[in-house]
């Protein structure tokens, strides 16, 4: 009789996406961080180059962009 090639080649492929997914999860962790790192300092130079002569505090600035958001002039990131 021959094997069932079909539940071994199931598991196989079970084996390496697990395998694939440990090996790879520093890296997108790091990724992670460095996007989320990258989209702080994308807003931060937004916000003062909105406002050259002070930038307002972060509170300020939050409510600002909650006004905007309700009036529709402020953009939506796929998602939300």
């Amino acid at each position: 009789m021959l094997p069932d090639l079909k539940t071994a080649t199931l598991y196989a492929l079970t084996a390496l996406v697990v395998a694939l997914g440990l090996a790879t999860w520093g890296y997108r962790t790091q990724l992670k961080a460095t996007s989320f790192a990258l989209a702080t300092a994308f807003c931060n130079n937004q916000r003062h180059a909105m406002f050259p002569k002070a930038a307002p505090d972060a509170q300020t600035y939050e409510t600002f962009v909650l006004l905007c958001v309700a009036a529709g002039l402020w953009h939506q990131h796929a998602g939300n």
